[in-house]
């Protein structure tokens, strides 16, 4: 494995509750698979930041680079609001999709 303890895997999938769409937030620690912080919520660039600081803010994640796959407010949202993240869909970041 080349993860390293500054790493952090973050995903959104859709999911139904009571027939309404929503976005299930997640962020997982690669090195011991387990989720840091889970939200659902509507998507859109602000609930999706909203995500991202609570998890900052939490954690401290100063020096974190997020490992994201092709979720596009997760990436917009990080290059805008300067966050260090890598679009990788295979390997280590796959991890968060087995635990999805």
């Amino acid at each position: 494995s080349t993860v390293s303890e500054d790493q952090l895997a973050v995903d959104e999938k859709m999911i139904r509750l009571h027939s309404q769409k929503f976005w299930l937030y997640s962020a997982v620690d690669l090195c011991t698979n387990e989720i840091l912080h889970m939200s659902y919520l509507t998507a859109n660039k602000q609930t999706t930041r909203w995500f991202l600081t609570e998890l900052h803010q939490r954690y401290q994640l100063n020096n974190v680079e997020f490992l994201v796959d092709d979720a596009n407010y997760l990436r917009s949202v990080l290059a805008e609001d300067g966050y260090r993240f890598q679009v990788i869909q295979h390997g280590n970041r796959n991890a968060i999709e087995r635990i999805f």
